[in-house]
């Protein structure tokens, strides 16, 4: 529930016009879920990341907005 949360709060500053909150908001949710599949370990920590769809979702708008991969 709380990446849901993250994301949906990100697309709607997104969508909103506030680019400069949304990508501080997907930065805070991109964290979030790196920091929660740190907590899992390697393998449930990659499933993790790769296999909810929007934890996947968060790391794709992440690297378009603030132009990084992590």
């Amino acid at each position: 529930g709380e990446s849901l949360i993250r994301l949906v709060h990100a697309l709607a500053l997104y969508q909103s016009g506030d680019s400069t909150k949304a990508r501080e908001a997907i930065a805070i949710a991109r964290a979030r879920v790196l920091e929660q599949a740190a907590e899992l370990g390697p393998t449930l920590g990659k499933s993790f990341v790769e296999n909810v769809p929007d934890n996947a979702r968060i790391l794709e708008l992440a690297s378009a907005w603030l132009g990084s991969s992590s």
